[in-house]
């Protein structure tokens, strides 16, 4: 087989129907992917196993389906990160994602293109707004005082400005990151992060 463009990578957890679902999704992608890694955090679901069989990609695809010993969405995201060749770009899908513009995978990879930009990421529909300011919140100053496409001290996402087809930010929006899977398989993911993940803490997305 030659190079490996995309693999994509996608942790579930007790979502067999939505991961059968995002599954037909990505077969009315423009773009294919050249591998499709699921992980399931409840270590080895039928249910999970079926809608990936159902889905038509193991006879498609080289496809793996990982058992994870963990629900834990960054100790999942690393073991999909160990399973793939360190080539072409690693794309993590959340399961209960629907994708319904056929080029949506396509204009990730073309903002991978650029040899200067370490990851691609999108806005994503549906999200609940954020909630009102914590107290450091509102020591650091309100979000909208930082600049468009940056993180604020407190962890919010400023959204970029909407002209641009591809527009710079400093964060990623953790339920599509598209990494080059060469760089993902250098990083070194601290203990202390799968530990905050496990205890509900927060994912280290960003980080």
């Amino acid at each position: 087989m030659g190079p490996e463009r995309l693999t994509i990578a996608i942790p579930t957890y007790r979502r067999p129907l939505a991961l059968g679902a995002l599954l037909e999704d990505l077969h009315l992608q423009d773009c294919v992917p050249d591998r499709l890694v699921v992980v399931d955090g409840e270590g080895g679901s039928e249910e999970v196993r079926g809608a990936v069989q159902r889905s038509g990609w193991p006879g498609r695809i080289p496809t793996t389906l990982i058992r994870s010993t963990r629900a834990n969405l960054p100790f999942q995201r690393n073991l999909a990160g160990r399973a793939v060749k360190r080539q072409g770009a690693l794309l993590f899908l959340d399961d209960d994602l629907r994708i319904p513009d056929a080029g949506s995978v396509g204009e990730l990879l073309a903002a991978l293109s650029d040899p200067a930009t370490v990851a691609a990421t999108v806005q994503i529909s549906g999200i609940a707004p954020s909630p009102p300011p914590s107290a450091p919140a509102r020591l650091w100053g309100a979000a909208r005082q930082f600049p468009p496409g940056s993180l604020t001290p407190t962890g919010v996402r400023r959204a970029p400005c909407p002209a641009a087809r591809f527009a710079a930010v400093d964060w990623l929006r953790g339920g599509v990151m598209a990494i080059p899977a060469q760089a993902f398989g250098a990083l070194q993911t601290p203990a202390a992060l799968l530990a905050l993940a496990e205890c509900g803490w927060g994912l280290g997305e960003d980080l």
